[in-house]
C-alpha cells in the first residue's frame, strides 16, 4: 500500500494522491483501504514516517565530524530513495506540537496506532503517531555537541544543517526539469544564469550536496559561522 502511494505521488504530485486512485492502482475498492488507514491525511503522515524510518542514525565512531557527515549523507540517500519524497517533504508543516504523541495531522485527541498493509500484502505493522523526524534530529545534535559546545550555537548549526538537508532533497526533486525548460530568449536578460544553465541541468545533486555539506561542517569546526 505504501509503495503504491509513493508511486502515485511520484507520477502526479502530492495532490494526485487519493484513496480512490490508490485503490485502482492496487486493484481494490477504495473502502477496503480504510481498514488500514483512516484518511488520506493519515496515509500521508505514515508515508512521511516511512521516509525518515529509512535514515541510518547509529553513528558513534567517536569522531563527531565524521559521524555528522556520514549521518547527513545517509539521510539524503534514504530520503531520496522513495519516489515522490520531495513532494512529501515540501508539504510538511513543521511544528513542535509533533512532540506530543497525539496525532494532530488527522485531528484526533488521543494517541493512536494504526495498521498498514505494505504493497497490498497482509504484512501489518503498528505505527504510533508522533514526530518521525526526531530520531534524525537527535542523532545530528548528538554529533554536533562534539563540534559546537555552546547550546545556542548548536541550535543554529542544527537548523542550518537540517534545512540544508531537506531543502536539497526538495530542490533536487523539482528543479531538473525547470533547468531544461529555460527559454533561450531570456539569455540576454539573465546572461550569467544562461551561461551555467546547461551545466545545472547535467550536474550531480549528490556531488553538490557533498560539497555544500563539507563547506558547512568546515565552517562549524572553525567556529567561523558563529
Amino acid at each position: 500500500m505504501l509503495d503504491a502511494a509513493f508511486g502515485q505521488i511520484a507520477e502526479g504530485g502530492l495532490d494526485s494522491l487519493s484513496m480512490r486512485g490508490l485503490g485502482q492502482r492496487l486493484g481494490v475498492e477504495a473502502m477496503a483501504l480504510y481498514r488500514y488507514v483512516g484518511s488520506k491525511d493519515e496515509l500521508v503522515g505514515h508515508l512521511r514516517a516511512e521516509l525518515f524510518r529509512g535514515v541510518p542514525i547509529q553513528m558513534d565512531s567517536g569522531r563527531p565530524r565524521r559521524d555528522l557527515e556520514q549521518l547527513c549523507l545517509g539521510a539524503r540517500r534514504a530520503l531520496t530513495a522513495k519516489p515522490g519524497a520531495h513532494a512529501l517533504l515540501a508539504g510538511m508543516q513543521w511544528s513542535f506540537d509533533e512532540l506530543n504523541v497525539r496525532d494532530r495531522t488527522v485531528g484526533r485527541n488521543s494517541a493512536t496506532t494504526v495498521r498498514l498493509a505494505r504493497s497490498g500484502t497482509q504484512n501489518h505493522e503498528e505505527e504510533q503517531a508522533g514526530a518521525t523526524w526526531l530520531p534524525l534530529a537527535e542523532a545530528m545534535l548528538r554529533s554536533l555537541k562534539g563540534l559546537v559546545p555552546e547550546v545556542l550555537d548548536r541550535a543554529y548549526a542544527f537548523r542550518v544543517l537540517f534545512c540544508y538537508l531537506l531543502g536539497q532533497v526538495v530542490f533536487a526533486g523539482t528543479s531538473r526539469a525547470a533547468y531544461a525548460q529555460v527559454d533561450s530568449a531570456h539569455s540576454g536578460e539573465f546572461p550569467e544564469f544562461w551561461a551555467v544553465a546547461g551545466s545545472l541541468a547535467e550536474s550531480s545533486f549528490e556531488i553538490e550536496f557533498e560539497l555544500g555539506l563539507r563547506a558547512l561542517l568546515d565552517a562549524m569546526e572553525q567556529r567561523s559561522a558563529f
